[in-house]
């Protein structure tokens, strides 16, 4: 499902219309943040574990998951590993697998 979705104010929140997460299926539209989107987007896929390295350019995603306190982080010393870690989980357990990673030379 593809949400309309707009970019505004110097913290960026996205503003959504979020028809799916209404019981009634009226249209409503809420400003929510793109980390509290991200966070909301994973455990809604059924995420319980995230593994990854801590980078500027991910710490809203990480800061909207710790909200929530319903999908454990699990940090690695750098980005392969943090693959590594979670391919083993996503075969171990059958789940999705999910990497954190930065914008830097890893990616």
């Amino acid at each position: 499902m593809q949400l309309p979705c707009t970019v505004s104010g110097s913290n960026r929140p996205l503003t959504c219309g979020l028809k799916h997460f209404l019981r009634s299926g009226e249209a409503m539209t809420e400003t929510i943040k793109v980390g509290d989107l991200v966070a909301e987007f994973l455990q809604g896929a059924g995420v319980d574990t995230a593994f990854g390295v801590i980078s500027v350019h991910n710490i809203p995603m990480l800061d909207a998951i710790g909200r929530r306190n319903a999908i454990r982080f699990v940090m690695a010393r750098g980005e392969a590993g943090g693959g590594h870690m979670a391919d083993a989980y996503a075969r171990v357990t059958g789940g999705l697998g999910v990497l954190m990673t930065s914008t830097g030379p890893g990616a």
